[in-house]
């Protein structure tokens, strides 16, 4: 754990409202932090009091970071307001259009550190629902980091079948990375989306490339156009 971090941490009152957890693990926010490369624009989401966006700003070449806590924003902009590629915007990122923020690159990343509650609408909010072949948002994604509770991220890459399977857009490529132990003493993951770039041109498809399963398939056909 980094001293630092700690401190800086406990001057600031989380709020339970919004399901505030601040990472101070270096080691975890470093390898959140490198998924981040000189020639990436960012998105994150919910920066807190900026741990994860300091070393964001560091590796890429912009970062845009939507935060709705004033307190967290005052922070922000006193720790980070003077660096050139940070942009701070007060805006909820379930009302947000990703196309609608400034950035420049066609793709983006984004990388977050998100609260239970909010986990399903965010990602469902990104990626679209499953019967979304085309999504605003999506379509300006390449990747999405996220840090989730273990237990969710089981549930988000779980075998279509299970009981336990969170819904969502299954046109990605999921890798799940756990790491254990992480604050007090709860188990946390990184989940990793690596958004389909080509593009899927028949339903047929999106069946024999086992993106959706035929039972999903039968499920949806009559709400999908391609």
């Amino acid at each position: 754990m980094s001293l630092n971090y700690i401190l800086r941490a406990k001057k600031f009152k989380a709020k339970k409202s919004l399901g505030q957890n601040f990472l101070i693990d270096d080691k975890i926010i470093d390898f959140i932090a490198q998924h981040a490369a000189k020639e990436d624009e960012i998105l994150e989401i919910g920066p807190g009091l900026g741990f994860v966006t300091e070393q964001l700003i560091e590796n890429a070449k912009s970062v845009i970071a939507l935060e709705i806590d004033k307190d967290a924003i005052n922070v922000l902009n006193k720790n980070l307001g003077s660096k050139e590629n940070f942009h701070l915007i007060e805006q909820d990122i379930l009302k947000t259009n990703i196309n609608d923020l400034p950035f420049k690159d066609n793709k983006i990343k984004v990388i977050a550190n998100i609260p239970y509650y909010i986990t399903s609408p965010i990602l469902v909010h990104l990626l679209g629902e499953i019967d979304e072949l085309t999504h605003k948002n999506r379509s300006r994604i390449s990747e999405i980091i996220l840090m989730v509770q273990l237990e969710v991220a089981n549930r988000i890459v779980a075998n279509e079948n299970s009981e336990n399977k969170i819904n969502l857009n299954l046109a990605t490529k999921k890798e799940l990375m756990t790491l254990e132990g992480i604050g007090e003493a709860r188990a946390l993951a990184i989940i990793e989306y690596r958004i389909n770039s080509g593009g899927y041109q028949s339903i047929e498809e999106l069946v024999s490339n086992k993106i959706i399963t035929e039972n999903v398939y039968n499920k949806i056909k009559d709400k999908i156009t391609v």
